[in-house]
């Protein structure tokens, strides 16, 4: 028993780029079979969160859109009271083809010449219908014209 905490809502996460409404089907079956077994014991639960990030799809175009997530969803969250909360991740902006970031510093070492980003994930960039060669290729528009930053598109 813990009296100074208060439980109001659940959070699952199932995994990150889910390409398929299954899997987010059985959980909630087992999210919403929880929410019941913790109401019953006198828990006030008001929000459930539904993490994952729904797959972003880069090649095929087969991943499930926002409606096929709602469609199989919503009727289960019908009458159940709770304030739901999506976490979308990459479905909303995977494939917008722009990584915007900022260069913290360049560290040279020998002949090598390393550019320290602020971005988050590089994998993303792997993820992506990206082969290495289109990367190498990218075209790199400084944002500021400083001199750091001409002598790194250079």
């Amino acid at each position: 028993d813990l009296p100074r905490i208060k439980l109001l809502g659940l959070h699952m996460h199932i995994g990150s780029q889910i390409t398929s409404i299954d899997p987010y089907v059985t959980a909630l079956e087992k999210m919403l079979g929880l929410v019941r077994t913790l109401r019953s014991r006198g828990y006030k639960i008001d929000w459930l969160d539904l993490g994952g990030g729904f797959g972003a799809d880069y090649q095929s175009d087969t991943a499930p859109l926002a409606p096929d997530y709602a469609g199989a969803l919503v009727e289960m969250l019908s009458g159940q009271d709770l304030r739901i909360a999506i976490e979308p991740g990459r479905f909303i902006s995977g494939n917008a083809g722009v990584l915007l970031t900022r260069v913290l510093y360049v560290k040279e070492s020998g002949p090598r010449c390393f550019v320290i980003v602020d971005a988050d994930d590089p994998t993303a960039l792997f993820q992506s219908s990206m082969e290495w060669s289109d990367v190498l290729k990218a075209e790199i528009l400084p944002v500021m014209d400083s001199e750091e930053t001409m002598k790194l598109v250079k």
